[in-house]
């Protein structure tokens, strides 16, 4: 424990602590929620933890805290360890029947503790160091991003109302997605620009997603600010985290935002309807798609649902059919919130359930469309022991990128 005084609350909203004594337990959560169906661990419910939370709260505010009652550091080490075994999907939020808005509460939480003192867990704090050093969360050096995806054929302009943002994830950590993002933006001829580099930093939400909020100000202030002086109208984005980073944390912090910030898809689906861009090759395939859960039930909408699967409707010979749970609804992944780094024995049952649901639709590839899920399904990384379990796990599913699924058509 830090210096900081055992608050609980100050990072709550009104709505928040009002949500803290309206949970009812009626468990319409635990069907939503992939951490309970790859665990079954009640101690890591939606409800516990919201209990949990408000015995803090009533220890360290109400009589108990009169009597000196309060929470030891015990009872909340233990508490952090299940509220990071949470990917912070939302799905659990989406079917409560009191309306809890559970992934802004576990966002509160988190920092709440983070700034009591408490640490992260796992791998996360890395993160941070990272960030601190780099502005990225990853070691390399930003200056490096653009050689490792960036097609030589394709030129960005110095200057254009669009800019393409392809994301820490993305440049680091799923590559590919951001060549195939620019190589259809360049077959469509639709002209965009990149920030240099070196001032492209990382959105925050890796850090702001595990509560660890103290570089919040300084990245939303450098990537505005760099993105006004290139002229840019609109921001396009491959990484549904990004897109809702700065569709809730930028706006907030700089109170608006200068342009308009879009999916890369809904780029590129117009272009495909209106004929600008067009797939040439034929392949006979049964793909499905995963709607990411942050395009779909972010912070802030609109959900992004029907582009990507325009594009793929336009690609000759592919023929699509549907996970037993898609749009606001989508079964999570198990790869975000920070999960992976945290508690990685839950992603990687979470995973194996994932495939299996894919593989009961009879398609051939799973189409995904965030980078967190690349890394975990194509890539296959996840740390240590579990990682090397994880890539032994065989499925009859390949996976991909949607964009570089539709790129190899051009």
């Amino acid at each position: 424990m830090g210096a900081r005084k055992r608050d609980f609350i100050s990072r709550l909203t009104r709505r928040q602590l009002i949500e803290l004594e309206a949970c009812v337990r009626c468990g319409a959560c635990f069907e939503a929620c992939v951490v309970q169906e790859a665990t079954g661990d009640r101690e890591v419910s939606p409800p516990a933890k919201i209990a949990s939370y408000r015995r803090f709260v009533d220890a360290s505010h109400g009589v108990r805290a009169l009597l000196g009652k309060r929470p030891s550091g015990e009872e909340v080490e233990r508490f952090l360890e299940a509220l990071y075994a949470c990917t912070t999907c939302g799905g659990c939020g989406e079917v409560c029947e009191v309306g809890i808005d559970t992934q802004r509460l576990w966002w509160a939480m988190r920092r709440e503790l983070v700034e009591m003192g408490y640490s992260a867990p796992g791998t996360l704090p890395k993160l941070l160091e990272n960030a601190r050093r780099n502005r990225s969360i990853f070691a390399s050096p930003l200056e490096l991003r653009y050689r490792i995806w960036l097609p030589p054929e394709v030129k960005p302009a110095e200057e254009a109302e669009l800019c393409y943002f392809e994301g820490c994830g993305v440049a680091w950590e799923a590559p590919p997605m951001a060549e195939a993002a620019v190589r259809l933006l360049h077959a469509a001829n639709i002209e965009f620009t990149l920030l240099e580099a070196s001032h492209a930093w990382c959105c925050g939400w890796p850090l702001a997603v595990a509560g660890m909020w103290e570089l919040q100000q300084e990245l939303v202030e450098n990537n505005i600010t760099k993105l006004e002086e290139r002229g840019v109208t609109t921001l396009a984005v491959s990484c549904p985290c990004c897109l809702q980073q700065v569709r809730e944390v930028w706006r907030s912090c700089a109170g608006g935002l200068p342009f308009e910030v879009v999916h890369i898809t809904q780029v590129l689906a117009p272009a495909v309807e209106e004929g600008r861009l067009r797939f040439s090759r034929r392949r006979r395939e049964r793909v499905t798609y995963h709607d990411p859960c942050q395009l779909t039930r972010g912070f802030r909408g609109p959900g992004v649902y029907e582009e990507p699967r325009t594009l793929i409707q336009h690609l000759p010979g592919v023929e699509l059919v549907e996970l037993d749970r898609s749009g606001r609804l989508t079964r999570c992944c198990g790869a975000g919130g920070g999960i992976r780094g945290a508690r990685p024995e839950v992603a990687l049952e979470i995973g194996k359930l994932f495939l299996r649901s894919a593989a009961r639709t009879g398609a051939e590839t799973l189409l995904m469309n965030c980078p967190a899920c690349y890394a975990m399904y194509v890539a296959r990384r996840l740390p240590g022991q579990h990682g090397e379990e994880w890539r032994a796990f065989r499925s009859p599913v390949r996976c991909n990128d949607l964009l570089q699924y539709a790129a190899s058509f051009l």
